[in-house]
């Protein structure tokens, strides 16, 4: 409770401040090291710097997205692939040509595996196959 407390009187300091300082009915732009010290306060979670730079940045011509372009992947990205559902094949149909397999039991059908299908791992990763009867 008295985070919460403390939390609201500092965004309503903060608010005071800037309506007080500011040029007109608008806040002014922050300089570039209020906006560094804001940015690291919106890092470790301050609502009142983010309150800040959500009623900012519109002001400054920062206009809001809605949509991040693709990821570029860059030389130390790990790409990652899919594993595929091998429950209910035979052991000479489980084949990949980017994981390895570890079969575990006495059988010729896959019963269980893991990772399970549909997560996604490294290429060289091991799936383990548990083999029973049909």
């Amino acid at each position: 409770m008295m985070t919460a407390l403390l939390s609201c009187a500092l965004s309503g300091l903060i608010f005071f401040i800037l309506h007080v300082t500011g040029a007109g009915s608008f806040p002014r732009p922050l300089t570039a090291a209020e906006e560094q010290e804001c940015l690291a306060r919106l890092q470790k979670g301050d609502e009142a710097a983010r309150s800040m730079l959500v009623d900012i940045l519109p002001i400054m011509g920062v206009e809001k997205v809605s949509s991040q372009r693709p990821k570029v992947k860059s030389w130390n990205d790990v790409e990652t692939y899919e594993i595929e559902n091998y429950i209910g094949k035979k052991k000479s149909e489980v084949h990949s040509d980017v994981f390895s397999f570890q079969f575990v039991g006495e059988g010729d059908v896959v019963i269980d595996q893991l990772p399970r299908s549909q997560e996604k791992l490294p290429q060289g990763s091991t799936i383990m196959i548990m083999l029973g009867e049909s």
